[in-house]
């Protein structure tokens, strides 16, 4: 079965850095650098390898990043935009050639990606793309917080994202380095540090940690919205990470039971996330979209959490950008929460479905339902008591699977 690899590092023969593996058909693998999170010491740190990597191999990296946000980053303006299903290819090719910055588009044009070369020519791209990078804002699926489960899926998930975090700011001061790289280039001083790992104890979360997707219909009874906020309260304290859409009712729920628990972990000086957020609109509109839970953004990220969106930072919300969202949702995680479901409507409903049908772990919380009684059918797990669900979700984590499979 035919492979394609790329490896991040800085050129032929170097042992650190992140390897992405595609096959066809749907064996997709992914694996990160466990040594560690590698930082840029910025308003908010963002992850990458420098282990073993000399200066010049960190402006390699620097600019495999900046080529990966110019590319296919959304948001940005751009002659074209290239087919994200080559992404993979023109980091192999960018790598093969340990490319630096100024050299980045002609090693394109040297590897046969003309229209790549031709976007990334744009006066001023590659210099917001690396702005973008370097400040915090936006991520690559190359940098180690990029949910793992959405690495492996790239290029079906877009491999550059906006975001907003608050868990390198709440990182112990012993798991940093002591020691710093520098590199001056256009008299701008970035600084590398590379994070030894968290070593304040039992309850950390690391962007790395497993993820369950909790999520479910918009009106929903009270008794509902209980038994959510219970399972994420019972799944974070059991150090998973919660991820959620930020909508009204069974989202909201997950997101405000996420948000306390991550509260509480962090007061105690333990914790970095528990709480993740993919939005269906920009995440410039972050603070309206959230508005049906009662809390902001910086809310959010004070207590540790990220944000996530694909979407254009001014893009308002609209069907199609949650009904991508969903897909995300349904793929981050090692499993899905259903609080509750409508039988044949609605993005939960579909994404259920889809999620079922490529073997997926789907909990759905047990009730007479028409929706209830059709997705067990399909595959999912019944469950009528919040610690069923999480022996349920023990188990499923424990159950290799592929990542496109579920």
């Amino acid at each position: 079965m035919p492979a394609a690899a790329c490896r991040g590092s800085g050129g032929p023969g170097s042992e650190a850095g992140i390897e992405v593996r595609t096959r066809t058909e749907f064996d997709v693998e992914a694996a990160c650098d466990t040594d560690g999170d590698r930082d840029v010491d910025v308003d908010v740190d963002v992850d990458v390898d420098v282990d073993g990597l000399g200066d010049g191999d960190i402006e390699v990296e620097l600019a495999l990043r900046s080529a990966i946000v110019g590319l296919y980053l959304r948001g940005l303006a751009r002659p074209s935009q290239p087919p994200r299903r080559q992404c993979l290819a023109v980091v192999g090719a960018l790598q093969r050639y340990a490319a630096r910055i100024d050299l980045v588009v002609e090693f394109l044009r040297r590897s046969g990606f003309w229209e790549e070369a031709l976007v990334l020519e744009r006066p001023g791209l590659l210099d917001e793309a690396t702005e973008l990078w370097v400040s915090g804002r936006v991520i690559t699926f190359l940098d180690a917080c990029f949910p793992p489960r959405w690495r492996g899926l790239v290029p079906f998930v877009p491999p550059a994202a906006w975001v907003r975090c608050g868990y390198s700011r709440r990182v112990d001061s012993r798991s940093v380095a002591t020691s710093t790289r520098r590199i001056d280039r256009d008299r701008r001083a970035i600084t590398f540090q590379k994070r030894l790992g968290n070593s304040a104890g039992g309850n950390a979360r690391l962007p790395g940690s497993p993820r369950v997707a909790v999520l479910g219909s918009r009106a929903v009874e009270c008794f509902v919205l209980r038994a959510v906020s219970n399972f994420c309260r019972l799944v974070a304290d059991a150090g998973f990470i919660v991820v959620t859409g930020g909508a009204p009712g069974c989202d909201a729920a997950a997101l405000i039971a996420g948000i306390a628990t991550g509260a509480k972990v962090i007061g105690n000086s333990t914790a970095e996330t528990s709480i993740e957020v993919v939005l269906p609109c920009g995440i410039d509109l972050a603070d309206e979209f959230l508005s049906w839970s009662g809390l902001t953004a910086e809310q959010v990220t004070s207590a540790g959490g990220t944000l996530y969106s694909f979407a254009e930072p001014d893009q308002p919300f609209c069907r199609g950008l949650a009904m991508e969202r969903n897909a995300y949702l349904y793929a981050i995680g090692e499993a899905t929460y259903i609080g509750q479901a409508r039988f044949k409507q609605g993005g939960t409903w579909h994404g259920a479905v889809e999620a079922l049908r490529q073997r997926r772990v789907v909990l759905v919380r047990d009730e007479d339902s028409a929706a209830c009684r059709a997705l067990v059918a399909l595959g999912a797990v019944a469950v009528t008591a919040e610690e069923d669900a999480m022996l349920t979700l023990s188990e499923s984590i424990s159950r290799p699977r592929n990542l496109f499979m579920g």
